[in-house]
C-alpha cells in the first residue's frame, strides 16, 4: 500500500516521552490542577490509546504532546528534543512535520471538497501536484476515492472523519495524536476509524496516541494507559 512505501522509520526508540510532567491553570481566584504528575514512554511505532473519566486530564496530556499547550512542570520530548527550549516558529515546525492532529469535530471547511481539505496542510509548500497525488491515494485507501470532490455536508460522520484522518496524514508525520476521533460516531463507524488508525500504526511505523472512552475499542491497540486525577493510574499492554 502506498502509505506502507513510505514509512518514516525503521526505530522502535521512544519518540515521545513525558517525565514528571504537570499543568496547572491559575486565575486571580482558582487554581485548576489539569495534570497532577504523569511521565510516561511511547515507542516510535507503538500505537497507544489513552483512557479515563471526563476530567481526569487526557485531553491536556495530549496537547501538550501536540505542543499545543505547555506544562507548568516536568519536561517533554519529541523526538529526542526538549520542546520546552524550542521557539514558537520551531514549535510550529514541529507540529507541521512530526505530527498529525485529529479531533473529535472534524474541523473540515465547509466550503472546500473532501481533498481540498485533505490539502490544507501542504498548501503553502508548493508541489500541488505531487501532494494531490498523495491526497488522492490517501483516499482511496480509507475508500473515499469516489468522493475526493464532495463538500464535508455530502458526507457521512464516518467519512467526514476519515477525511480528517488522512488530512492529518498528508504530511506524513511520525506521530499522530487523535482526541476522542470517534465521540460522534455510532459503534459501527468507531470501530472501524479505531480499525484504520491501528492500520496506519502498523503499516506506516507511525506513533498513534489515542484518546478514547470505550476501553472495548482501546483493546485494538499496543497499549492503554489509563488516567485517573491528573496521574497514571495503570497500564495495560495488549497481547498480540
Amino acid at each position: 500500500m502506498y502509505i506502507a512505501d513510505h514509512m518514516i522509520s525503521e526505530g522502535k526508540g521512544n519518540i515521545i516521552e513525558v517525565d514528571h510532567v504537570g499543568k496547572t491553570y491559575r486565575s486571580r481566584e482558582n487554581e485548576y490542577i489539569a495534570v497532577k504528575d504523569i511521565s510516561i514512554k511511547v515507542r516510535a511505532g507503538e500505537a497507544v490509546a489513552v483512557l479515563g473519566p471526563s476530567g481526569s486530564g487526557k485531553t491536556t496530556l495530549l496537547d501538550m504532546i501536540g505542543t499545543l499547550d505547555s506544562p507548568t512542570k516536568g519536561m517533554i520530548l519529541i523526538d529526542g528534543v526538549d520542546v520546552s527550549t524550542l521557539s514558537d516558529d520551531q514549535l510550529s515546525v514541529i507540529r507541521n512535520e512530526k505530527i498529525g492532529f485529529v479531533f473529535q469535530s472534524y474541523n473540515l471547511v465547509p466550503y472546500l471538497s473532501a481533498v481540498e481539505n485533505v490539502l490544507l496542510p501542504v498548501t503553502v509548500k508548493g508541489n500541488g501536484e505531487e501532494h494531490r497525488e498523495r491526497a488522492m491515494v490517501l483516499l482511496r485507501e480509507v475508500g473515499l476515492g469516489g468522493k475526493a470532490e464532495k463538500k464535508p455536508t455530502e458526507l457521512s460522520g464516518g467519512e467526514q472523519q476519515r477525511v480528517a484522518i488522512v488530512r492529518a496524514l498528508i504530511n506524513k508525520p511520525q506521530i499522530l495524536l487523535a482526541d476522542e476521533p470517534t465521540g460522534n460516531l455510532d459503534s459501527k463507524t468507531s470501530d472501524e476509524i479505531l480499525n484504520l488508525l491501528r492500520r496506519i500504526s502498523k503499516e506506516n511505523n507511525t506513533t498513534v496516541l489515542v484518546v478514547t472512552h470505550d476501553p472495548e475499542l482501546a483493546s485494538l491497540f499496543d497499549r492503554r494507559i489509563y488516567i485517573r486525577d491528573g496521574m497514571v493510574e495503570k497500564e495495560i499492554r495488549v497481547k498480540k
